[in-house]
Formats: structure tokens, C-alpha cells, sequence
């Protein structure tokens, strides 16, 4: 089929082929009759001995003079057959005796013998194939039989059809079958929404569509249940109904990262409930909408427009007031505001154990550990964290459990980078668990965070692979990360190409914390460039600008720079900036100590920047973080006497790169390095 279609329309588009294979189903004149249909339309145009397309290729339809001879071969069918035949196609592609004989009143006896000669006419077929869930059901040879047979059925019949087909399944008590049911009630509605009989069946359609809905979250198919509830909205006539079901359909696309339609819904719900004077509720859906922002990383518009919804409630606490204080904490922490922070979450708490909302409060505390990590207070935030997390574990409180190992796998990195895998790992299946597609992408970018200081430049790639796409700039991280994995690698050109997109991902953010990200994976990629000094002033940039997120890994990032550049006066004010912003962590006195003996190398004290360096080596080989180890052997061949140790130091480091396929890094940093004394060049030669 693809081979036919190349032939007749050689520049034809690979969605425009894929579409017509599949809607041909083997049928090699279908292909034939769509090219000569869209020739006739004008959106395909002769030259030479083949077509080429004029434009976009519209909605495919069912050609004319197909749909005549498909129509052609149903006419020919005897009255009763061909009645049969349209009340399966009301069925589906696929259809059950019992359900047929239900649809049509007829007996099993008599549809089977129908079925069967409809069968040797190969209109249908009988499943089967042992392995098929369909077994022993039926169903139409082509889908462009049943959508023929179906366009015969007047509306009045249709309605009439649909409405039978979903009381049989009522009469079935199966929950799996309340798509099914749904689809149904919906079909009958939209062929004749008119008058007092339309208005009643939406309402049952609405009751089948959110019930539906409701299952698949229930069963965290979050997907489909975004789905049924857009779908409920062309049922639902009620004002307040549809407000309701914005919501619900919001949460369903936030969860799966939709955040553009999880916006649309809330932003038309908030409309409406202001309209009406309800400001408790349009506070609610504010609070809603508001998490949506912060996704999108608008902390502004988000600040804006939660600040006005808690001005307008009453002044007595409620579950609505509370959630405005938990959001518009982590709003002053993307700002980088922790003392703000810090006065919504104890309003917020406060009133949440007065209230005993615990979910509120496990969130607020959540929030507060982020606060206190701000404040330089970082054994009180881990420990709140950890106690936060267990609650929430022993309690069953899903989102708690998900938003605490993302802030805890990303404070980890810098005291037990393996911890923080641990952490992250599970944060991934947690959330793929319950389908929460945006979290596990989130979480995703937190392990890349950490694979990347380890130097496992496989396991940052396989992570970029395993993650679904999402429309936002947290999401979009991981892509920054894999670029610097590539450059570390030496393909800088593929590197700076997906950086591209990460920036475009970013455009008009207003978070501290998606900067510094982007800031540390700028740095890391000029770094494998070998361009030293630019890393090291974007690595500087990105730490002083926010010391959260990746700007501890930013400024050891500066401070080794600075000690390949020969560069005291550097070295000695980047470790100055990392003893101001000491955070708590066993990494990170690791990093320092290894800087301060890179210091007392440039200060003429050999031996004991020596030894200091021998235990630094020592502890990155207990901890077994080898990339940390290559860099430190690469520090003290440059700044120590040429001897031995160096030439075994230096040659190490490079056995360590050529594993995880850095294997031209160690050339591209010392070429880009200044010349040695003459001295120590004679020495090294």
C-alpha cells in the first residue's frame, strides 16, 4: 500500500501516508479512490507522470464512488440482512450476538444463520484467534463497511438504536462496560439534541459519560478520563455542571501534563464562578488554576491571580483559605522569598490543624522544609522532609507522597547523590503507578540531575527516552540535561540543538529555579566544550543568582574552573561564595574540602595540598562517585609537581571518561587550558 501511494504521490507527507494505509485496510482501490477524490478537490495536482500536494490534505472522507459500491453491495442484500447489518454497525466495529439479538429483537437461532451468510458474502467475519480478548464476537471485514451501512440509518433510527444499545448494557453488571454505556447515551443525544426528548437523554448520557469518567481515574487513566469529561461537557446543560466538570477535567489533564487544556478549563470555571458573585468557589478553582501556572513556570500571573482570590474570602480560616496560603508559599519560594514563605505556611498550618486537614498540612510541611533548605537551615529541612514523607507513606496520601520525593531526591544531590536516585527511582514508579505522567516526568529530571554528577551519561539518556513528552518547562529539564550528557560526549552541534528547544520551553519563565537549572546545564556544556571561562562566569551567574535547584552544582562546577585556570584570587572567592551558601550535605564538604586543597596548591603549599588531595581521592573512591574522582585527578596533575602520582592520577582520569564515552574530554579541557611553566612542561615532556 505504501509502495502504491509513493508511486501515484511521491512527496505525499509520512502522517498523510500513514493515515490512508490505515484507513484503507488492505484495500488497494480505497488508495486508488482517495488520490483521485483529493485530485478532484484540487488538494492534489498533476505534474508529470505523478501528484504532489497542493497544501495540507483535509479530514479523509470516504470517497464518493467507494461509498457507491460499498452502498451498491448493501442494496443487493436482502431486506432483513441488510437491517441486521445496520444494527451492528450501531454496535461498533466489533459486535456480540447477544448484544445484536438484544438490538434487534431477534432470536440467536436466526442471527446466527444471518451472520453466517453475511459471513460468506464477507461483509463480516467470526474472531477467531485464541489470543484475541474478541473471540468468538463478530465483526465487519472493513471499517468502511460499517460506516456505510450506518450513514443509511435515518436519525430517528439512530437515536432510536443507540438508546436500545445502552439499556442492554445497563442490564449487564459490568463495570468495564461504562465506556461503552457512555459512548452510547452521548450518540444518542448528538443525532437529535432538539426539544424535551434530547434534554432527557443528555441527562442520561451525562450520568453514563461521568460515571465513566470517574472510572478511568479511579483506575488512573487519567487520559481517558480527560476524555469523558470533555466529552460530558457536550452533555451537560447546567451552568453550574459544567463549571464542576471543567474542574474535574482540568485535574485529569494536569495530571498527564496537559497543562494548555488544563488552563482552558480552569480559566472558564473561574469566569463563570466570578461572574456569579461566588467567590468562595472562583477562590477554590484559583488555588487550581494557580498550581496549573507554576507548572508553566507564570509564577507571576499565578502570584497575581491568588493574592486577589485570598483578598476576597472572608477572614475566618477554610480548606480553600488554606490551600491559597500552601500555593502562594511555593509562589514566594520560586521567587526566592523564603522568609514570605515562610509566613504563609505558618497562617496556613495553623489553621489546617485547627480544621485537621491533613493533607493541607502535610503539604504546608513540604512547603516549609523547602523554606528552611532556603534558609541555610538544612538538617531542620530534611528532617521535617522525612518526617513529612512518612506520614504521608503511612497515611496513604498520594500527592503528598509524590511532591516530597521530588523536593528530597533534589535536596539529596548534594549530601548522598545514590540516596537521591533511590529516592527518585521510587518517586518514577510511584507515579507511573497511578498515571501521574507530568510528576514521573518531573521526578525524571531530578534522577538526570543525579546520574549526570555521577557521570552516568547512559543512564541520563535512558531516562529522556523513557518519559512522555509534556507541554511544560519543568518537564522540559530533562532535555537539557541529555544535551549535556551528548557535549560530555563531543557531539557539541547535537548538544546546542536541543538546547535550543529547552530555551524555547522556558521562554517567559518567571522561576528562579527553572533559571538556575537552565544556568547549570549551559555551564556544563561549554565546560565539555572546552570553553573554560565562559562556563565558569555562567556557572557564577547561575549561583549567585539562586543558590536552590542546581546552584550548589554550579558553584563547585566554578570553583574547579577556576582551579584548571591557575586562577587563585578565583578560586579562593568561589570557595568564599560556597562557605556563605553552605548548605548541608556530604557531597558538597567533599567538593569544598577538594577546593581548599586545590588552594593550598596554588599557594606554594605542596605537601600539604598533596595530602589533602590524597584524602579527597580517597573519599571519592569510598563513595564511589567517579566522575568527581576524574576531575580531582585532573586538579592535582595540573596544580601539583610533575611526578608520578600525577602521571597516574591524569592517565586514571582518563580510563574513567572512556567507559561512559567522554573520551575526548580530557583533551578538549587541558587544550583549552593555559600553558604549564616552562619548568613543569619540561617536567610533564
Amino acid at each position: 500500500m505504501e509502495a502504491l501511494l509513493r508511486g501515484l504521490v511521491p512527496a505525499l507527507p509520512e502522517n498523510d501516508l500513514r493515515r490512508i494505509v490505515e484507513r484503507a485496510e488492505g484495500v488497494p482501490l480505497y488508495a486508488v479512490e482517495t488520490v483521485r477524490s483529493l485530485v478532484d478537490g484540487g488538494h492534489l495536482v498533476r505534474s508529470g507522470d505523478v501528484y504532489e500536494p497542493t497544501g495540507e490534505l483535509p479530514v479523509l472522507d470516504i470517497p464518493p464512488t467507494l461509498r457507491a459500491l460499498i452502498a451498491s453491495r448493501l442494496d443487493v442484500l436482502e431486506p432483513s440482512d441488510r437491517s441486521l447489518l445496520q444494527d451492528a454497525s450501531v454496535l461498533g466495529l466489533v459486535f456480540a450476538r447477544d448484544a445484536l439479538a438484544a438490538l434487534s429483537g431477534r432470536h440467536d437461532d436466526e442471527i446466527t444463520a444471518r451472520l453466517r451468510a453475511l459471513s460468506n458474502k464477507e461483509l463480516v467475519a467470526l474472531e477467531t484467534d485464541s489470543r484475541s480478548p474478541e473471540r468468538g464476537q463478530f465483526r465487519f471485514t472493513q471499517g468502511l463497511i460499517r460506516e456505510v451501512a450506518y450513514g443509511t440509518l435515518a436519525k430517528r433510527d439512530r437515536r432510536a438504536r443507540h438508546l436500545a444499545a445502552a439499556r442492554y448494557f445497563e442490564t449487564i453488571d459490568d463495570d468495564e462496560l461504562a465506556a461503552v454505556r457512555a459512548n452510547h447515551y452521548v450518540e444518542a443525544y448528538q443525532v437529535a439534541p432538539e426539544g424535551e426528548e434530547g434534554a432527557a437523554i443528555a441527562a442520561q448520557a451525562r450520568v453514563a459519560v461521568r460515571a465513566a469518567a470517574d472510572r478511568a481515574s479511579r483506575l488512573h487513566s487519567h487520559e481517558q478520563a480527560l476524555a469523558y469529561f470533555e466529552q460530558a461537557l457536550a452533555v451537560t446543560l447546567d451552568d453550574a455542571d459544567r463549571a464542576e466538570t471543567r474542574r474535574q477535567a482540568a485535574q485529569s489533564a494536569f495530571a498527564i501534563g496537559q497543562l494548555d487544556r488544563a488552563q482552558e478549563h480552569l480559566r472558564a470555571a473561574l469566569s463563570w464562578h466570578e461572574s456569579r458573585g461566588d467567590t468562595q468557589r472562583a477562590a477554590e478553582v484559583a488555588a487550581a488554576l494557580g498550581n496549573v501556572l507554576f507548572q508553566a513556570s507564570r509564577v507571576d500571573q499565578a502570584m497575581d491571580l491568588m493574592t486577589r482570590a485570598l483578598e476576597q474570602l472572608p477572614t475566618e480560616a477554610s480548606s480553600t483559605s488554606i490551600q491559597l496560603h500552601g500555593q502562594l508559599a511555593r509562589g514566594h519560594l520560586f521567587r526566592d522569598q523564603p522568609e514570605l514563605a515562610l509566613e504563609q505556611v505558618s497562617r496556613g498550618l495553623e489553621a489546617a490543624e485547627q480544621l485537621g486537614r491533613r493533607t493541607a498540612t502535610l503539604q504546608l510541611l513540604i512547603t516549609k522544609s523547602w523554606a528552611l533548605s532556603s534558609l541555610r537551615r538544612p538538617r531542620e529541612s530534611t528532617a521535617l522532609l522525612l518526617g513529612a514523607m512518612r506520614m504521608a507513606d503511612d497515611e496513604g496520601e498520594l500527592s503528598p507522597r509524590l511532591r516530597a520525593r521530588f523536593n528530597l531526591s533534589g535536596y539529596l544531590v548534594v549530601d548522598n547523590p545514590f540516596w537521591a536516585m533511590e529516592i527518585a527511582e521510587e518517586g518514577i514508579a510511584l507515579s507511573q503507578q497511578f498515571g501521574f505522567t507530568l510528576t514521573a516526568t518531573n521526578m525524571a529530571g531530578n534522577a538526570a540531575t543525579i546520574a549526570l554528577l555521577m557521570g552516568d551519561l547512559d543512564r541520563v539518556l535512558a531516562l529522556e527516552e523513557s518519559v512522555t513528552e509534556v507541554n511544560n518547562p519543568i518537564g522540559m529539564s530533562i532535555h537539557g540535561y541529555a544535551a549535556a550528557a551528548i557535549a560530555l560526549r563531543g557531539d557539541a552541534d547535537e548538544a546546542r540543538r536541543r538546547m535550543t528547544g529547552v530555551h524555547a520551553g522556558h521562554a517567559g519563565t518567571s522561576s528562579a529555579q527553572d533559571l538556575s537549572t537552565i544556568g547549570y546545564q549551559e555551564s556544563l556544556i561549554a565546560f565539555a566544550e572546552g570553553n573554560l571561562n565562559e562556563a565558569r562566569r555562567t556557572a557564577r551567574e547561575t549561583r549567585d543568582a539562586y543558590f536552590g535547584a542546581d546552584g550548589p552544582l554550579a558553584g563547585v562546577l566554578a570553583a574547579r574552573l577556576s582551579l584548571l585556570l591557575r586562577d587563585a584570587a578565583g578560586a579562593h572567592a568561589d570557595r568564599d561564595r560556597l562557605a556563605v551558601n553552605r548548605i548541608f550535605g556530604a557531597w558538597l564538604n567533599r567538593a569544598v574540602d577538594e577546593v581548599d586543597a586545590g588552594i593550598l596548591a596554588l599557594e606554594g603549599r605542596t605537601a600539604e595540598a598533596a595530602a589533602a588531595y590524597r584524602r579527597v581521592i580517597d573519599d571519592w573512591r569510598d563513595t564511589n562517585l567517579k566522575f568527581d574522582l576524574a576531575l580531582t585527578l585532573l586538579e592535582r596533575a595540573r596544580l601539583l609537581p610533575e611526578d608520578d602520582e600525577a602521571v597516574a592520577g591524569r592517565d586514571e582520569a582518563a580510563q574513567i571518561f572512556a567507559p561512559i564515552g567522554a573520551t575526548g574530554l580530557l583533551e578538549r579541557i587541558e587544550a583549552a587550558l593555559p600553558p604549564l611553566e616552562p619548568a613543569r612542561a619540561a617536567a610533564r615532556r
